[in-house]
């Protein structure tokens, strides 16, 4: 129906498709460039649904019960990133130190929220088939 760049699109169903008819009749999307933005979007009734939050930008959403939150498994990851290739972090037991030493459940705890599952340093999830 109608495109506006970094701004929103709507979309009709098409009467003339051949099978059933798809549901809803329309459908609008709001872009958004931050997060917050888009949050209080939500809870300001300006949008119904939000994509992927953060977990530590959407805190209030977690605990708010006039908000539904979805949870699904994905494969979807955080890195810690190091520059190697000067000073201590250029030797491989250094680094390898460093990802041992790490409480990766504490990080899951304090960072996620409880809302992921610590990682062994590999970004094949277990949602991938075997």
């Amino acid at each position: 129906e109608k495109y506006t760049p970094k701004v929103g699109a709507s979309f009709v169903r098409n009467e003339d498709y051949w099978g059933e008819k798809a549901l809803p009749e329309r459908t609008e999307f709001t872009f958004f460039t931050d997060v917050q933005p888009m949050i209080l979007a939500l809870q300001g009734g300006q949008v119904d649904i939000i994509n992927q939050m953060p977990v530590l930008a959407g805190v209030a959403l977690l605990s708010d019960p006039s908000v539904d939150i979805i949870s699904l498994k994905s494969s979807a990851h955080q890195q810690l990133h190091l520059r190697c290739d000067d000073g201590p972090l250029k030797d491989a037991r250094v680094r390898r130190a460093i990802a041992l030493s790490m409480d990766r459940d504490k990080l899951v705890a304090g960072l996620m929220k409880g809302r992921a599952v610590a990682g062994n340093d590999s970004p094949f999830a277990a949602v991938y088939p075997s």
